[in-house]
């Protein structure tokens, strides 16, 4: 973002609201497409398996 000029120049830069640039930045919503493309990303699954033995508590 910074190298962009900032998030709103960045939003500009990918034909992306800045609003939603905005949320994403602030956590309030998850990167979709369009910023994953613009920062050259992909998502990745998460996984999850048991824990053997945790204490419970």
């Amino acid at each position: 973002m910074r190298a962009a000029g900032g998030p709103v120049a960045f939003a500009r830069r990918h034909a992306l609201s800045h609003a939603y640039v905005g949320d994403v930045l602030a956590t309030r919503r998850g990167p979709g497409p369009g910023i994953l493309r613009a920062l050259e990303l992909r998502p990745v699954e998460t996984s999850y398996e048991r824990v053997e033995d945790a204490p419970h508590g």
